[in-house]
């Protein structure tokens, strides 16, 4: 696989900008599936009148997306133990200007993408007349954005090999699937297998939340609170996860089955069939909660959306885990897992804010009440990676006072202030009553603890370093890059709606950070920065600089 030639990077550094590029890809995608299916529910257009064949086969795309989803899902898992490799394979072979060209061109075919499904989806009855070219135009955008972004981070000689190698092991995935469906078809069919018991346990989780707002009519099942109901549909039986579940142990079982012990291992079958039947009540019950007390538009757009695939992951992880860390599934003892290295020590934070805040979006519209779950979660993270960090010994410099005002200064000058988002702030936090004060509190603590350690260690401790050509490291000195300093605070910048802003305080940050040889005064210059604001956003009611 060829390797970046720039004159301006060093094969240390062209790795290291690989993996930066590889990261923005994949971040990428995340974001624009999440946007995409939170934005617009395709749930809807599954009941329209089909006129034509692209209309009728578009009805079907929902299924299509599903299975898709599968397929990458246990693909994922087969490959699990060549990720790294992969990884370091892709990340050295990504080449600046071609990767800027299809990233560009993958970014257009999305904006396309985007344009055709306000077309598709247009609002209210308007959807029974959409013309059957915009379903054509539709699936033309999402093949043009999907094969775009395929170019963005491997050539096209590189796909056709991969796939020409690897034939055997899709088509088994491609039949795995296949089972997902047959499930999934028999849970419209099958129906009544579960339906009362479903039904029954959801409506028992909401007896406890408020049984005096609770709504039940069983012959239809119809199930709410107060003046949000929902209609409990077959796909919503639990017959669909635990198809997904029991195609995903039968697959751990088959690839681990030297290692397994049977026929104990066979009790993961029912274990998990039975978690996430449960974990789908859960799902139900939460659904309805966050439709009376929270927000109907979440309750049926992102929460309605994920919540579903949040489960499958969760339980399918919990069994993995389960699997590989008691001894009761094996023939022999299993090793025990080497300690973190610090690279790995200084990454882990950044990943499980980033991970928490995409979990916590598919339960939001605009205000965040999960939030303290980020600080939380990042918390326990920090705790678990702190010894191999190795922060202190630590005397604070003096030069991170004034980088810390400056960049405070900068932010506010930049920003500037947003009546509308602030007042929604307010009216939101306001309507938390008691509990206002304490995710208030979390907040700030979130903000000027655990989001600058976890951002410092990445991006000045990992991301400055690898730039550099250096080891990872928190303390001593690392050799001057202007690439290494530019890009990771572009990358940095780019974390943040205010890329501007960002960037700057990045370059104020990684500059601080090499002249004073310690990832300690990054951290708390970064914040005393977000204390400044905090108390700049208190006194003065600006609560959309945070």
């Amino acid at each position: 696989m060829p390797t970046v030639s720039s004159p301006l990077l060093t094969p240390h550094r062209a790795e290291a900008a690989g993996y930066v590029g590889l990261c923005v890809a994949l971040l990428s995608l995340v974001a624009e599936v999440l946007y995409i299916s939170f934005t617009y529910d395709a749930w809807s257009a599954q009941g329209q009148s089909a006129d034509g064949l692209v209309p009728a086969m578009f009805s079907l795309m929902g299924w299509a997306a599903k299975y898709a989803v599968v397929v990458a899902f246990i693909l994922l898992f087969v490959y699990r133990q060549h990720l790294a490799a992969a990884g370091r394979a892709i990340a050295g072979g990504l080449q600046p200007a071609r990767f800027a060209l299809f990233f560009a061109a993958h970014l257009a075919a999305y904006a396309c993408l985007l344009a055709m499904t306000a077309l598709v989806f247009p609002p209210g009855d308007a959807r029974a007349g959409v013309p059957g070219l915009y379903y054509a135009g539709w699936l033309a955008a999402a093949l043009a954005t999907g094969g775009l972004w395929c170019l963005v981070v491997v050539r096209w000689s590189q796909l056709v090999d991969f796939l020409a190698g690897q034939w055997r092991v899709l088509l088994l995935a491609l039949l795995a699937a296949a089972v997902v469906v047959v499930f999934s078809l028999a849970s419209q069919r099958g129906w009544d297998l579960l339906s009362g018991a479903t039904f029954s346990l959801a409506a028992s989780l909401l007896h406890l939340v408020n049984p005096d707002l609770l709504f039940l009519y069983p012959e239809k099942k119809l199930i709410g609170l107060g003046d949000f109901i929902a209609e409990v549909g077959p796909p919503c039986s639990g017959l669909e996860g635990i198809g997904l579940v029991t195609v995903f142990v039968g697959l751990y079982l088959y690839l681990e089955r030297d290692s397994l012990r049977f026929p104990r291992a066979l009790a993961l079958f029912p274990l998990g069939a039975a978690v996430i039947w449960l974990l789908n009540g859960v799902r139900i019950a939460a659904l309805v909660a966050i439709g009376h007390y929270w927000s109907p538009q979440v309750a049926i757009g992102g929460f309605h959306s994920q919540a579903g695939w949040i489960t499958f992951i969760l339980v399918s992880l919990g069994v993995l885990w389960l699997a590989n860390n008691l001894r009761f599934f094996h023939r022999a003892p299993r090793a025990v897992a080497a300690p973190l290295n610090l690279p790995v020590a200084t990454l882990l934070p950044l990943i499980a804010l980033l991970a928490v805040t995409l979990l916590d979006s598919a339960l939001v519209a605009q205000f965040n009440t999960w939030y303290p779950l980020r600080v939380l979660v990042v918390a326990g993270v920090l705790a678990w990676v702190w010894r191999p960090l190795a922060l202190f010994p630590y005397r604070p410099n003096p030069l991170l006072l004034p980088v810390a005002v400056l960049v405070a200064v900068l932010w506010v000058a930049l920003l500037g202030s947003d009546a509308q988002a602030d007042a929604a702030f307010q009216s939101s936090l306001d309507a938390l009553g008691p509990w206002g004060g304490w995710w208030l509190a979390l907040r700030i603590v979130g903000t000027v603890v655990t989001v600058p350690i976890a951002e410092e260690l990445a991006f000045r401790a990992y991301l400055l370093c690898r730039l550099s050509g250096e080891e990872v490291s928190v303390r001593g000195a690392v050799r001057f890059s202007w690439v290494a300093v530019v890009v990771s605070s572009l990358a940095f910048g780019f974390l943040h709606s205010a890329w501007l802003a960002g960037t700057l305080a990045g370059l104020c940050y990684a500059l601080l950070r090499l002249r004073t040889r310690h990832v300690g005064d990054a951290i708390l210059c970064h914040a005393l920065t977000n204390g400044l604001l905090v108390v700049f956003a208190l006194a003065t009611g600006s609560w959309s600089l945070l």
